[in-house]
């Protein structure tokens, strides 16, 4: 096979974002912008007013599942997140899909506020994709893992707190911070076993990124509320 004409450098500690506009770029393509945007339609928000909560209340969405459980907060942090947001008036909702999302669901909102009332509820497995892209831009801040839902928030505009394990920061974070705040767990050991997981993978699935704390988290979700 003959070389091809144009090729760039492959590195793993790089944005995909970023190494998707060099290739491109290898053919003349000048980028417009650096982070994606998603456009939502009426339909899309029809979806979503017809599964959230009828308030006036501000609309928090968290989202604790991730495709990789190391990159799973856990519930109890979560819910630590949305006791202290349902009592600062939010409305928090639960979004998410498959039986690891309503099993960490489930853990939020009996950890969740005593008294929570409608003000914090799970529409886990219930939102087709077009209502949570309604939902998601309804809402007025998302509170994620590092996952598809953030970077879906991100695109329809909406502000984000995200928990992310460095590694994946750097090849998947958002690139701003003005209204996409980032909270890192540089953790490069396993919690079980202590191998170093820079450039391996051990058969443990625990946490990354737990050691993030609940304050840090509210403390931005807070800042972005305003």
């Amino acid at each position: 096979m003959p070389p091809l004409d144009r090729c760039i450098h492959y590195s793993a500690n790089q944005h995909e974002t970023l190494r998707c506009l060099e290739v491109v770029a290898q053919v003349g393509a000048v980028p417009v912008t650096l982070e994606p945007r998603l456009t939502v339609v009426d339909e899309d928000r029809a979806a979503a007013a017809a599964a959230l909560p009828r308030s006036e209340r501000p609309v928090v969405v968290l989202h604790p599942g991730a495709n990789d459980p190391r990159r799973r907060w856990s519930p109890e942090r979560f819910a630590t997140v949305a006791r202290s947001l349902v009592a600062d008036g939010c409305d928090v909702v639960v979004v998410g899909a498959g039986a690891d999302d309503e099993c960490a669901a489930e853990r939020i909102l009996r950890a969740g506020p005593p008294v929570a009332g409608h003000h914090l509820t799970s529409l886990v497995g219930s939102l087709s994709f077009s209502a949570l892209l309604g939902v998601l831009e309804a809402a007025t801040l998302v509170v994620s893992n590092d996952s598809g839902p953030r970077h879906l928030a991100a695109a329809v505009g909406t502000a984000t707190v995200s928990v992310y394990w460095v590694g994946n920061l750097l090849t998947a974070g958002p690139l701003s911070r003005d209204r996409q705040r980032a909270l890192v767990s540089y953790r490069a050991a396993c919690p079980v076993c202590g191998e170093d997981q820079t450039d391996v993978r051990c058969p443990h699935d625990e946490s990354f990124v737990d050691d993030v704390p609940a304050d840090a988290v509210l403390a931005q979700a807070r800042s972005l509320l305003g």
